[in-house]
Formats: structure tokens, C-alpha cells, sequence
């Protein structure tokens, strides 16, 4: 997956606009991104350039003991008596975390006998989900270099870093993983801190009042 950042005036990430347009039928993506930008440049005067610098990121990378991404388990099959059957329970994990059924990728925060976790897990999908789900937990940018280009399912947990020091008398473990360990040890890979190259979208000149229809 490609990295990408927008450098700008500050207003660019503070300000919210609502633009609402209509599309032909049968646009194509490629003609609704050059119809997007010939908006923003109509209405707010906007002038971009694209340069590579170099900044902090996090390579995902590949641990030495190899990927413990699973293949996916097929989604189950629908039920059509499904509704009529009395709600069960959900399982739970060694942990006492819930495992959610087949066909659900889903990022939660759980709160067990006073361990706060946060929990993601995901079915059928790419190592692209586990990037963005990561770079957003790290409010940094993470790159994938594991090489991996199939589709999984994973699941792991850990403590977030602000309640890694909450403690109660029944928990003998308060921290808990971190977000680092939990990678490494529950999916068999590897974050890394560096200084790598991003492409940046410099905005040269934007008009903070766009213009009227």
C-alpha cells in the first residue's frame, strides 16, 4: 500500500465543507476523480504539487518465526431459521474476549474484569485493513513490507497504552500486551520504527471561502 500525506495550511484540516454533486450514470472512478478535481479547483482555487520527503513511519514487516495470519474460513451458510432460534451466548477466548462469528471484521475496545482492550478482528481481508487499522492506533503512518498478498483472518488484543497502568485485585497481569508485542507474538509479525520516503500532496494555494455556485 502506497503512503500518502497532505501538507497545507492548517484551516485545510480544520474547516469542514459539504459538497453535493451528481454523477452521471456510468461514470467511471477515473472520471469522477478529474471531475473532482476540476471542482476543487474551480471553487476554491486550488493549486497542489506532489514531493517525496522523508519522515517517521513504522514498517509492518514479516517476524522471524514467519505470518500467523490463518487462511479464511468460509462465511456460514445463511440461515433462514435463524431468527426464530433463542439467542445463545457468545464464546469467549482463553482471555474471556468474545470470538465473533465468521464474516465479521470489526475494531473494538472491551473491558473484562477491569481490563480494558482494545480487540480487532477480521475476516477475509487483506493485510491493507491491518495497516490502516494499525497507522490509526499509532496516529502515525505504517507501511507494509511483509510481501503478503493474499487474504486472512486474525485476531488479537491488547492494552491500550493510556489504561496499560489501570489495576484491580483480581487482574494478576494489570498491563497486559502492548500494541507492539500483540503483533508480534499473536500474528507473527513486526513493527519497526524508521525514517522512510512519503509522497506528500503540497497545497500551494487554497481559497479558505470557496466560491458560489
Amino acid at each position: 500500500m502506497s503512503a500518502l500525506r497532505i501538507a497545507g495550511p492548517s484551516w485545510a484540516s480544520e474547516d469542514s465543507f459539504e459538497i453535493v454533486a451528481t454523477l452521471a450514470p456510468g461514470t467511471t472512478k477515473e472520471q469522477y476523480r478529474a471531475m473532482l478535481r476540476d471542482l476543487l479547483t474551480e471553487r476554491f482555487r486550488l493549486e497542489i504539487h506532489r514531493e517525496p520527503r522523508v519522515v517517521s513511519l513504522f514498517a509492518l514487516t514479516v517476524g522471524k518465526g514467519g505470518s500467523k495470519l490463518k487462511t479464511p474460513q468460509p462465511d456460514p451458510p445463511a440461515d433462514a431459521a435463524a431468527d426464530a432460534k433463542p439467542r445463545q451466548s457468545m464464546k469467549k477466548d482463553a482471555d474471556g474476549y468474545p470470538v465473533f462469528a465468521p464474516g465479521i471484521s470489526i475494531m473494538m475496545t472491551l473491558a473484562n474484569d477491569g481490563k480494558p482492550r482494545a480487540g480487532p478482528q477480521a475476516h477475509n481481508e487483506a493485510v491493507e485493513w491491518l495497516v490502516k487499522m494499525l497507522s490509526g492506533q499509532l496516529q502515525t503512518t505504517v507501511v507494509d513490507e511483509t510481501g503478503l498478498t493474499g487474504k486472512y483472518d486474525f485476531a488479537m488484543n491488547w492494552v491500550p497504552e493510556d489504561r496499560r497502568a489501570v489495576t484491580t485485585p483480581e487482574t494478576a497481569d494489570p498491563a497486559g500486551p502492548s500494541l507492539n508485542s500483540a503483533v508480534e507474538e499473536q500474528l507473527g509479525l513486526r513493527l519497526t520504527r524508521r525514517k522512510g520516503p512519503l509522497e506528500f500532496i503540497v497545497i500551494d494555494r487554497a481559497e479558505r471561502k470557496p466560491a458560489e455556485n
